[in-house]
């Protein structure tokens, strides 16, 4: 079972959706892999970024299909349409290098066109039956108005020295 909660302009930041999901897990399991928030785009988002929370700024990400440690962004070739996420949780005490996924991938039955696709995953050793919540933050807008909101975000839930 999956429930999830929705909030707007979260912290004050209109371009802010704050994504809470809440997975229901009804038997044990060995290990368990929560994608808790993903977004597929259109062909037109083709350009891949990470912010990195300690030095505070967006760099270019030229790998796709993987995943990595830093949150994601995704924009268009003129950077006027960007999504990314960020979670305060990410990444993982025991899974450092893991935690935000970028994907391109050819869409079925469009010859040339991609979908680009970025995800927000935790992982878990041995599960329990019982309740895992989970929180990502979506942030839209422009280029620039993305990296100013995950700037904040990442200040508000980190302490960099």
């Amino acid at each position: 079972e999956l429930e999830k909660k929705i909030s707007v302009g979260v912290f004050g930041l209109d371009n802010v959706i704050e994504h809470s999901v809440k997975f229901i897990v009804p038997t044990r399991h060995n290990s368990g892999v929560f994608e808790a928030s993903t977004m597929y785009l259109v062909n037109e988002f083709d350009k891949f970024w990470v912010y990195d929370v300690k030095n505070r700024n967006l760099k270019i990400f030229n790998a796709n299909n993987m995943e990595q440690e830093m949150p994601v962004v995704i924009s268009t070739a003129d950077k006027n349409y960007a999504v990314g996420v960020y979670s305060p949780d990410l990444p993982q005490k025991n899974y450092q290098k893991l935690g935000y996924g970028v994907f391109r991938f050819p869409t079925p039955k469009e010859d040339g066109k991609f979908t680009s696709k970025w995800n927000c995953v935790f992982r878990m050793g041995a599960i329990a039956e019982g309740e895992y919540n989970f929180r990502c933050f979506i942030v839209v807008g422009k280029i620039e108005d993305v990296k100013n909101s995950l700037e904040k975000l990442a200040a508000k839930f980190t302490k960099i020295n």
